[in-house]
């Protein structure tokens, strides 16, 4: 049996997702090239995949890793495997040039279990309720019209663009691609899901995802250019879904909660990014320690002038960081953005 049919009977066994999801998420987007996996006894015990994502960090894109479908054989846990994956994994989006991961925990205490392996809370969404009482603004647009995105054909090729250029303006957000983005939506449509776009003529001028559940209407993503086209989604919901309750995903309005948790990858690289964007005369040096996973990332850098580089000593006081505390010194104050990870 190949790597591939082994990692996929584990990911069965561990999570139970259906034979359509798998046979989306095992044809087009797993590759070996991307697997990390631990094998005893002949077998693939332990699993998980490293995959690319462009990021928006201070202005700049960032090559990161996002961890999908970490899993062990209910046998062989309580041994530690994971956490020696977990090393395997960041060494090798090292080796590939990826300066950060990231990852969704699928419960609450998993947070503390991946805190292990130096990820902080990281990632965040906000989420905003909206009922009945809550009438959108009559500012209506004889211009708008909202149309229904088939998601069994070609998507349309104005649709992946806007997606991308929204999420690009974000200050720090994961990007996604128009090959994922396809993906993602190829998922979307399997649960039900549908993707609407708002057309000013021919320019897109807003895109949701929708989901109609028993209690009430969630908006997975939601971005429009200005506010006609955001009320005229709202408007349009109430009445195509009779949604009496919208859930809606965002990344600044709502209710704050943590999606996902973040671990830098190469220090060298995100202290460099950070001197650039705290460009200061007066010399710093940071001293990073206790990265088990990536030994290279262990060393003492000075920040000066916009630059970062390493050096042997310090020429005055440094301030020293576990790579966790780096990821919280670098993120202090901001608000990254992850969605659609087909979590």
């Amino acid at each position: 049996m190949s790597v591939k049919e082994q990692v996929r009977r584990l990911w069965k066994e561990c999570f139970g997702d259906s034979e359509e999801f798998m046979d989306l998420y095992f044809g087009r987007r797993y590759t070996d090239e991307i697997n990390t996996c631990l094998e005893e006894d002949g077998k693939v015990v332990s699993a998980l995949q490293r995959i690319p994502y462009p990021m928006t960090c201070y202005g700049e894109v960032i090559p990161m890793a996002y961890i999908s479908g970490a899993c062990t054989d209910v046998a062989y846990r309580g041994r530690g495997l994971m956490k020696r994956l977990l090393a395997s994994a960041h060494r090798r989006m090292y080796e590939e040039g990826k300066w950060l991961a990231g990852l969704i925990p699928a419960e609450e205490w998993l947070f503390g279990y991946y805190a292990r392996s130096g990820y902080v809370p990281g990632f965040q969404q906000h989420v905003k309720l909206l009922t009945g009482g809550c009438k959108s603004v009559d500012n209506s647009n004889s211009s708008l019209e909202i149309k229904k995105i088939d998601l069994c054909k070609t998507l349309p090729e104005e649709i992946c663009p806007y997606l991308y250029e929204h999420l690009r303006s974000l200050p720090f957000s994961v990007l996604h691609t128009e090959e994922d983005f396809q993906i993602v939506l190829s998922d979307w449509s399997l649960n039900g899901g549908e993707v609407w776009a708002v057309y000013d003529g021919k320019k897109v001028s807003g895109l949701a995802l929708c989901l109609k559940r028993d209690t009430g209407l969630l908006v997975r993503e939601m971005f429009a250019s200005g506010t006609g086209p955001h009320e005229a989604l709202l408007r349009f919901f109430r009445l195509h879904y009779r949604a009496g309750e919208m859930r809606i995903v965002s990344p600044s309005e709502g209710e704050l909660r943590v999606y996902g948790m973040a671990r830098i990858i190469n220090a060298e690289q995100m202290l460099s990014l950070y001197a650039r964007v705290h460009c200061d005369d007066v010399p710093r040096f940071i001293k990073v320690e206790g990265d088990e996973a990536i030994a290279v990332n262990n060393a003492l850098f000075l920040l000066e002038g916009g630059a970062c580089r390493r050096v042997d000593e310090a020429g005055q006081d440094f301030s020293a960081y576990t790579i966790s505390g780096l990821t919280r010194l670098f993120f202090e104050g901001h608000l990254p953005y992850m969605n659609l990870m087909l979590d």
